[in-house]
Order: structure tokens, then C-alpha cells, then sequence
């Protein structure tokens, strides 16, 4: 009997105090949450297939091109495959919840990357590319509001990211993303991303264009999606680790 009396003790105090120091859910934290969920819904619906080109402007004036296609399934699993240029054709690109592999076609070998590692160089990280659900990843605040315009600062639910903060500037008639900046843990801004080129994809407006410009090292990388197409489902082998490299 005591013992019991101790439990009940325990576990009403425990609760107790987990309501008094947890921070409530607020009006604005559901407002700001549900105009970045609309936002997310333009860029990354829950399952999509695109073919995207990728243009890397380095600071000496060359250039790197590449073609892949993107499939995308629930926000947890996304393959990229190469298709151009010749030398890296059919390499592949894999993220299975919190894990991220790359297939090299020369060698026939699967190694383990980062999220926060740059994609193929570029300005773009494998985050910026793979990992596409920023609520899952991030708590959005809402800091402005203006008459045309949120403004959202998203804060990392943890450590591992590749940024500290994201402010993201999305429109409000329609929760079109139009601009983010991406900063560093000591509050320096380390790109800016500029959502460009509207554009009707079988009845789904989105842009067609994402500037992504390194203000550190003066660089741009463009993502041009050629096609975009929302599905009801992909196959789960489409992302299997041990399909890579077959096909």
C-alpha cells in the first residue's frame, strides 16, 4: 500500500511540474507552423517525381552542369539519379530517414555521407536537397507579418544541421515561398536562397527556379526544374539500399 502511495506521489508531482516548465503551444506557434506547412506543400508534396538541371557558377567564372531526376516519397526517403553529364551518369543519391548514401558507378561502391556535406560542390547542401520537410526538422516562429508577407525564423530541433537558422519569407495570398536565408551558429548569413519562375506543372503552380548565391564565397547554383509532377504513390524498392546501382 505505501508503496503504491509513493508511485501515485511521484507521478502526480512528475506531472505537476512537466506542465509548468513545458512551453505551452501557443496561437502563434500553431499560426506560424501552419503557414510553413502550406509553404512545404508547394516546394516538397508528400510524394513527387521531378527532373531538375543544376547549373554551379564558380567564383572563376567556370561552370558545372548536371541533369538528375528526384523522387521524393512521406518526407523520409528521396533517390536522386544522375543522368548527365556522361561522367556521372547513373551515380545515385539515396536518404532513408536519418540516413544518406551516394552510389559511385566507377567503383560500384555505396559510401555514407552527411546531410550538411555540399551537394556535387555546389552552393546547395544534401539537406537542400533531400531533406525537404523544414518542420520536422525546424520550429518556425512568425516575426513579421506585413500587409503582402510572412516572415518566419526557424530554429534546429537539435544539433546535426547544416544551418542554425533559417529565415524564410513567404507571400500571403497563396503561401508561395519566396526567399530564405540560411545563417551560421554565430548569427552570420551564409546563403540566400530566391524562389523564381512560377510555373504551372499540370495544374501545380510552383517555381520552377531556386537561386541558391554563397555570400561567403560569391558563388551561385541554380536548380531548374524541367518537370514536376505530384503522385499518389512510388514503389517502396524505389528506395531500397540494396537496389542501388541496378537501376
Amino acid at each position: 500500500m505505501k508503496k503504491n502511495l509513493k508511485i501515485f506521489v511521484y507521478l502526480f508531482f512528475f506531472s505537476l511540474f512537466s506542465g509548468i516548465f513545458s512551453s505551452p503551444v501557443t496561437a502563434e506557434d500553431r499560426k506560424a507552423s501552419e503557414i510553413l506547412e502550406k509553404a512545404i506543400n508547394i516546394i516538397a508534396p508528400k510524394i513527387f517525381l521531378a527532373e531538375i538541371e543544376m547549373t554551379y557558377l564558380r567564383s572563376d567564372g567556370s561552370q558545372a552542369k548536371y541533369k538528375m531526376i528526384l523522387k521524393h516519397k512521406n518526407y523520409k526517403y528521396s533517390l536522386v539519379n544522375f543522368l548527365e553529364p556522361e561522367r556521372e551518369k547513373d551515380r545515385q543519391v539515396l536518404r532513408i530517414e536519418e540516413n544518406l548514401w551516394s552510389y559511385m558507378p566507377k567503383t560500384k561502391k555505396i559510401v555514407q555521407v552527411s546531410f550538411d556535406s555540399d551537394f556535387m560542390g555546389g552552393d546547395f547542401s544534401n539537406q537542400d536537397i533531400v531533406r525537404l520537410n523544414l518542420l520536422e526538422d525546424y520550429t518556425p516562429e512568425l516575426i513579421k507579418e506585413t500587409e503582402n508577407q510572412y516572415i518566419l525564423d526557424l530554429s534546429p530541433n537539435g544539433k546535426g544541421f547544416s544551418y542554425a537558422k533559417i529565415r524564410f519569407w513567404i507571400r500571403k495570398k497563396d503561401n508561395m515561398p519566396l526567399q530564405a536565408y540560411y545563417f551560421s551558429r554565430n548569427g552570420s548569413p551564409l546563403k540566400k536562397l530566391i524562389y523564381k519562375d512560377l510555373k504551372d506543372f499540370d495544374g501545380f503552380t510552383r517555381p520552377s527556379v531556386y537561386e541558391m548565391t554563397n555570400l561567403a564565397e560569391n558563388t551561385k547554383t541554380y536548380m531548374i526544374f524541367v518537370s514536376f509532377k505530384k503522385l499518389e504513390t512510388l514503389p517502396e524498392t524505389t528506395f531500397y539500399k540494396e537496389n542501388m546501382g541496378k537501376y
